[in-house]
């Protein structure tokens, strides 16, 4: 018989962590992350796409999964929008520069 251990972190934790550690699992989003960190003022989708060899719709992709872990955030201007790391979104990239 296998014994029965106890899980300690509660399942919507795990899943929390689950999905993020999906998003921050992709090299462009990785990328992404650490670009958006080191600016000082948010950035255009249109500046974003012309340093990636993507398209702007696969951009938009990733920094919309980016958006919904909450470690970037955007704002409208006009027809384009502005992308900025959040303090949650620096915080974790330096934690995931550590693991290395």
């Amino acid at each position: 018989m296998v014994p029965r251990i106890p899980v300690e972190v509660p399942a919507e934790q795990t899943e929390a962590l689950a999905r993020r550690l999906r998003v921050l699992g992709d090299v462009t989003r990785l990328q992404m992350l650490d670009l958006l960190t080191q600016q000082d003022v948010p950035l255009c989708v249109c500046d974003i796409t012309n340093v990636f060899p993507l398209h702007q719709p696969t951009i938009s992709h990733h920094l919309r999964l980016l958006r919904e872990e909450g470690l970037i955030a955007s704002e409208k201007r006009g027809v384009w929008s502005y992308y900025r790391a959040t303090d949650e979104g620096a915080r974790v990239l330096a934690l995931v520069r550590d693991v290395l």
